[in-house]
């Protein structure tokens, strides 16, 4: 993006605020101060207050219907996930999802990927959650859904079965780095 607005002529200020809400408060008003031409950007701030006069366009967040949104089609980006976990055998899916409490163009991606298996009348497990819950639901979410709550173990043991034909499409181990043994630093 710096190198699109450099090679048409325009300065970039580029302000990381970590979800700081007066940060980015305080950025609105110091742009506002500077006269610049305008401001693309990713906020997940519902109480963001933008003057009407300043060109502002948004990143994958609609929060107001005076300021435009720029995303990706989240909702077919979640479809065709849908359909290559189908097409790959997937006949257990399960959706998760962590990330802002705040709604956001993303949150169609899920939506997306569960209208496929609704459609085909599939059961398609979710849970979706905001990055305050942590990751403890997502571990027990997760036990629940691969029999005895012992994910790793569980995950292993399907793998190094004979029968196979209920495997999984993606089957995704926890694992923890540790130099030494079968890794090189």
């Amino acid at each position: 993006m710096c190198s699109a607005l450099a090679a048409r002529g325009y300065r970039t200020i580029l302000s990381v605020t970590a979800y700081d809400r007066s940060a980015e408060q305080r950025c609105i008003q110091m742009v506002q101060q500077n006269k610049v031409d305008g401001i693309i950007g990713l906020t997940y701030n519902p109480e963001l207050e933008i003057d009407p006069r300043l060109p502002y366009v948004s990143i994958d967040r609609t929060f107001s219907s005076s300021v435009p949104c720029v995303a990706s089609d989240n909702f077919g980006g979640g479809q065709l996930a849908a359909e290559k976990l189908l097409e790959l055998g997937c006949t257990h899916p399960l959706f998760l999802r962590i990330g802002p409490r705040v709604p956001g163009e993303s949150d169609k991606r899920g939506d997306g990927f569960e209208s496929v298996f609704r459609q085909r009348g599939m059961e398609c497990a979710a849970l979706r959650l905001s990055d305050e819950d942590g990751l403890a639901p997502f571990r027990d979410f997760l036990a629940g859904h691969m029999g005895g709550g012992r994910l790793a173990e569980t995950s292993v043991d399907m793998l190094l079965r004979e029968d196979r034909s209920n495997l999984p499409s993606l089957v995704c181990l926890p694992v923890a780095y540790a130099p030494g043994g079968t890794t090189k630093e």
